[in-house]
């Protein structure tokens, strides 16, 4: 099974409070998997030891274009080397119908009272998001 990107997957109380905290209005279409891409396609595994990692994430910026709804972050430092995302990192937190949740990185964010929330390290492959070594 190969991993179609590695990414920090939140859970529905981080999810929850991340919506608590928003400023604006969410869209038509909740991300089911809310995340943080660490790479797309990745060339290579993640170290075994950050497999299933519990991180914190702290959240700067917030954007809704009308199309793309969601947050701007700051990558935990033990996985800095591993991010290849968009020049942005972010969650994606909610799409019009139309919309492709992968251009919520080129929305303009504002910056925003900072607060943190923890996800964990992980796949996202044919089979879902899993924590463990593939």
């Amino acid at each position: 099974m190969k991993p179609i990107y590695t990414g920090i997957f939140f859970d529905e109380k981080a999810y929850n409070e991340m919506n608590r905290q928003s400023s604006t209005n969410t869209l038509d279409k909740r991300i089911e998997n809310p995340h943080i891409t660490l790479e797309f396609k990745p060339k290579s595994l993640l170290p075994d030891e950050l497999i299933g990692l519990e991180v914190e994430v702290t959240i700067i910026g917030e954007g809704n274009d009308g199309m793309n709804h969601g947050y701007e972050v700051i990558v935990p430092d033990a996985l800095k080397e591993h991010y290849h995302g968009s020049l942005a990192p972010h969650i994606t937190m909610s799409i019009d119908y139309v919309a492709k949740p992968i251009n919520t990185g080129s929305i303009d964010f504002e910056n925003r009272k900072s607060f943190s929330v923890f996800g964990k390290v992980g796949y996202f492959t044919t089979e879902g998001v899993i924590f463990n070594k593939i």
